[in-house]
């Protein structure tokens, strides 16, 4: 069960068990399609068409939703969103988050260009931690987002929705902290989550 272990670092999200698919869809949250953006393009660039084709197969209840062209704007269930994750896992990454999350990372830099990379190592990860809250907003319809930042740690606060709770949400979280920080061009010392009666909280220290 997923309170069974007390940290969820990026070392070790191979060893959490996944939810089903059945539970995954039974959840009714929604979040901007813009999480979704990109998804097919950066997987052709690097692995060409099959793999997308595969994935789309696989996932066929939410080949409308996934396909481009994506209005960012559009909210779309959150479930779409974990299982398009949790299938490239399973076809990108035979299984392994890993790789994923090396491919997120750097389609982040591909994404965000040369002038808000630049800008970002300017203003450093705290910074845009701070916007964290709004984000949030922006993104889900559901739950809130907090953060407390001291110097070059913070803690990140997530409440009150039920994917929270959902193991893959959770390694996004952490693998959007990891990239901020290595984007940002500091070194990450210390990553890691842990679960809440109510919600998750992901702590983070670099220098």
């Amino acid at each position: 069960m997923q309170n069974e272990f007390q940290k969820l670092e990026l070392q070790n999200v191979d060893s959490i068990p996944t939810w089903t698919d059945i539970k995954t869809r039974s959840l009714s949250n929604q979040c901007r399609a813009g999480v979704i953006d990109h998804w097919a393009s950066n997987i052709e660039r690097r692995h060409g068409t099959r793999p997308v084709l595969e994935i789309i197969k696989q996932i066929p209840q939410w080949e409308t939703v996934i396909q481009a062209p994506i209005d960012h704007k559009k909210w779309i269930p959150v479930a779409a969103h974990l299982e398009l994750v949790q299938t490239m896992k399973n076809v990108l990454g035979k299984g392994s988050f890993e790789p994923i999350i090396d491919d997120f990372i750097d389609d982040l830099r591909l994404n965000m260009g040369k002038i808000k990379l630049f800008a970002l190592r300017r203003i450093g990860p705290a910074a845009v931690i701070k916007t964290i809250s709004s984000i949030h907003k922006e993104t889900y319809q559901d739950g809130t987002a907090s953060c407390k930042i001291a110097r070059r740690t913070a803690s990140i606060h997530f409440k009150n929705a039920s994917f929270m709770a959902h193991p893959t949400w959770q390694i996004l979280q952490l693998a959007t902290l990891r990239a901020l920080v290595e984007l940002s061009k500091r070194t990450l010392l210390e990553l890691y989550g842990e679960q809440e009666h109510n919600g998750f909280v992901v702590s983070v220290c670099w220098k």
